[in-house]
């Protein structure tokens, strides 16, 4: 609230302050927004371009999604112990999910705030100033709010773009937040130029605390160090307790480095650069790194490494390791080679590993070799992992380290930028919606959503953010889904991986059914299957309110460098709000209360469809008006209160929520289409989506180890393979009213829920998805029989 700034502002003597408040805060009376995005773009209409700003806790959470918004808004962004990292660990979040509870610390807030004085500050606060901090939690009308739209899911969206200069300080007397939380925000804004400050005598406000050192630390300027560097990873792993050597931090403008640097026998001596370790391209070697650098020769070291123009140099004792290597990292697993020794030649490409191996953290298919004679405990190194992985999290790590005998020692921390994981990706679902070859506008929409999408699993297990996997994954400069997303939460669930196989009508490794998994994994199936059906219920009043945003948006934000980041909040909303319908599909496959409808039956010339459809670049031929958004599929009040209850049967009604879903959001890329400026957006992008099917990223082969034919309409039908009876490749929804001539059709690759076996199921076709059918059969006679087919003359030898 703006008085609690009251302290603090007399003592600025070089900037103008100006206290700001959001809709629903003090004096700000406008109406209540529903997500951090509107809050967002109320500030960025608050503020002029070019403009400082600092923000303290949540509201820090709301100026870094006006970032994501309007890149370079702010010429400087400086955020006090901002909230959002790690929120579904948090138990104060939890609690504060519930009513009763919320309303019942807000009363207290509101008036008896000295009850919370330990949280505000170590100081003793005058009364008037627990009187202001009441009577700012009075006037704050959007507290309960801000509870409900900041998730866990939604609160970091698209951070990973922000490319804007952000410093980030802590006080180290902050007992709402703790300073550890400094190297995940590393990894939650790894492209930006991002610069760290801890202020060791402020709390939580410092405005309040020390109101005349708080404004002359400001203008004077913060001494801070830049994060996403070699030196400033390092750093932040120190600051989490993770074990890195002692280490002096060189630059030009440090003269006394020296005096922070151990006497010892001799030096390891490396370059910390701008130019190496970043989210996009790590440079790793591009600096030489000097190992066993005797006393008399580091400074002649250091001066050579800063005159080649690196920003940097850390000095640290050189350890004799007994064994040493280097460990890729990330949520499901971790890969590991080794070498006895110091492993200086292994990291230049001098030394093979003596050995390597991959460990899975739910112990299956991703797990590979291992050597039981390791020269070093591996428990004590996973340990290491774990706990640096835990500091960072939202980034997958490349981590040097060494075994010096007795501990295991971290040496190096940079993001992951291109590498093969033994991560399984496939083609199935995206075979059925997009071309091989996306235009650039897809392309990047897929790309930058891809994080963002792969939280939406989180709204009913939070589990999913600890494995922090992306929904898919560039292979080959085109993108792929991210099996692992799914298969990991199958794992977990105890669900085999055969269901997965269905839903998506390819290959995935094998994953039994775990009865006992199963059995603890159904309080977060009911939870699924509330969250989606409430999140459908609200699905008609979004839609309405994206048809009118894409109309109504003026011309100049048609312009690249904001369409971008529409469309990529868009394009997220269309996945994340198809997730959860599929959610309510496979907790809820009977129609009881009333089968679907073919969308196709609505209209007489969809000219908005084509069979590429979800690529806006699609040519959509000659320009006529925008379609008008139809409403939300009417449903009687049995079908009403059967939705709200949770009563099995409604599959059929959310099948076709589904396509008039899809529907609208065809008729909001049709206008798209012909709104774009932008004819470059429409060019081919040059990754081709050709790897078909299921396959390893690591080791790019196929995925057979369960791959599964199902029954899509069943039939009894005999007939020639290509004339009577359709084959294709991908089971695609723009080609069924090509195949409403045949007697059946067989795919080779399509999910249960895909919108082509949505609509044969509409139209009675007998038809099956079954993976393996020789081109060969091509023109022979053949029977179709549920979910297998055989050629007609020998019975008994089945495709599948």
């Amino acid at each position: 609230m703006a008085s609690w700034w009251d302290d603090c502002l007399p003592f600025f003597r070089h900037y103008e302050p100006t206290p700001m408040e959001l809709p629903g805060m003090g004096q700000n009376t406008s109406s209540r927004h529903k997500t951090l995005t509107q809050l967002a773009e109320a500030l960025l209409a608050q503020t002029q371009p070019g403009q400082t700003i600092f923000a303290v806790g949540i509201n820090a959470l709301v100026v870094l999604h006006a970032l994501s918004l309007r890149p370079h808004h702010f010429s400087e962004t400086i955020l006090l112990a901002p909230v959002g990292a790690f929120l579904w660990q948090r138990s104060f979040v939890k609690f504060m999910g519930l009513k009763p509870i919320r309303k019942t610390i807000l009363f207290l807030l509101r008036n008896f705030p000295a009850i919370f004085k330990r949280k505000f500050t170590r100081l003793n606060w005058s009364k008037d100033q627990l009187k202001r901090m009441g009577e700012g939690y009075q006037k704050c009308r959007s507290f309960e709010d801000y509870f409900d739209f900041t998730t866990p899911v939604e609160a970091l969206d698209f951070f990973e773009h922000i490319g804007d200069k952000i410093t980030l300080v802590w006080g180290e007397q902050d007992a709402v937040l703790h300073k550890t939380q400094l190297s995940a925000w590393a990894g939650i804004l790894p492209r930006a130029d991002l610069h760290m400050s801890i202020q060791s005598s402020w709390g939580h406000y410092p405005y309040i605390d020390e109101p005349l050192a708080f404004a002359e630390i400001l203008e004077k300027g913060l001494d801070a160090f830049p994060a996403n560097t070699k030196a400033g990873r390092l750093r932040l792993a120190s600051i989490s307790g993770l074990p890195v050597p002692e280490m002096g931090v060189v630059s030009a403008k440090n003269d006394e480095w020296y005096t922070h640097v151990p006497k010892v026998e001799s030096y390891a001596v490396r370059a910390s650069s701008l130019a190496e370790d970043q989210a996009d391209q790590s440079g790793a070697g591009r600096s030489t790194t000097y190992l066993q650098v005797k006393a008399d020769s580091l400074k002649l070291r250091v001066e050579e490494l800063l005159q080649s123009g690196v920003q940097e140099v850390i000095v640290q004792p050189f350890i004799h390791a007994k064994a040493g290597g280097v460990a890729f990292i990330r949520g499901l697993s971790y890969e590991v080679e080794w070498v006895h020794g110091h492993p200086g030649r292994l990291l230049e490409g001098g030394q093979n590993p003596d050995g390597s191996f991959v460990y899975a953290s739910k112990g299956h298919y991703w797990q590979q070799g291992g050597d039981p004679g390791l020269p070093f405990p591996w428990v004590q190194l996973k340990q290491i992992l774990d706990r640096t992985l835990k500091a960072f999290h939202y980034m997958p790590l490349d981590v040097e380290w060494l075994f010096d005998g007795k501990h295991c020692i971290i040496v190096q921390a940079r993001p992951v930028t291109t590498y093969a994981w033994r991560r399984v990706l496939t083609s199935a679902n995206l075979d059925e919606l997009l071309p091989s070859q996306v235009s650039r506008l897809m392309e990047t929409m897929q790309r930058e959503a891809s994080l963002a999408i792969g939280r939406a699993y989180a709204s009913w297990d939070p589990r999913c953010l600890e494995d922090h996997e992306p929904f898919t994954v560039v292979f080959d400069q085109a993108s792929y889904i991210n099996l692992d997303l799914f298969l990991s939460r199958f794992a977990q669930w105890g669900l085999p991986s055969s269901l997965l196989a269905r839903e998506i009508g390819s290959s995935v490794p094998y994953i039994p059914f775990r009865l006992v998994s199963f059995l603890r994994s159904i309080p977060i199936f009911l939870k699924m299957l509330r969250k989606s059906r409430s999140t459908m219920s609200r699905l008609g009043a979004e839609v309405q309110d994206w048809h009118q945003f894409w109309v109504s948006l003026p011309e100049e934000e048609w312009d690249t460098k904001y369409l971008t980041a529409h469309l990529r909040r868009y394009y997220t909303f269309i996945v994340r709000r198809n997730i959860h319908i599929n959610a309510a599909l496979s907790s809820d496959p009977f129609s009881g209360f009333g089968a679907t409808r073919s969308i196709y039956g609505h209209h007489e010339n969809p000219y908005w469809r084509m069979e590429y459809e979800s690529d806006p670049a699609t040519w959509r031929g000659e320009q006529k008006p925008t379609p008008p958004p139809a409403s939300f599929p009417r449903w009687n009040r049995l079908q009403k209160l059967a939705h709200r209850i949770g009563l099995p049967g409604m599959g059929g009604k959310y099948l076709e929520v589904r396509e008039w879903f899809r529907d609208e959001n065809m008729k909001i890329f049709y206008h798209i289409h012909f709104q774009t400026i932008d004819p470059q957006l429409f060019q081919q992008h040059v990754g081709n989506r050709s790897r078909k099917g299921t396959f390893f990223e690591q080791n790019p082969d196929a995925v057979s180890a369960f791959n599964d034919a199902f029954c899509i309409v069943s039939g009894d039908l005999e007939g020639i393979l290509g004339e009577d009876i359709a084959l294709v490749e991908v089971l695609k929804a723009g080609e069924i009213e090509n195949l409403r001539r045949y007697k059946g059709v067989v795919a080779k690759t399509g999910g249960r829920l895909s919108h082509g076996a949505t609509l044969l199921r509409e139209f009675g076709i007998p038809s099956a998805v079954i993976p393996h059918v020789s081109s060969d059969w091509i023109g022979r006679r053949v029977k179709l029989q549920g979910a297998k087919l055989c050629l007609a003359e020998e019975e008994g030898a089945p495709a599948s």
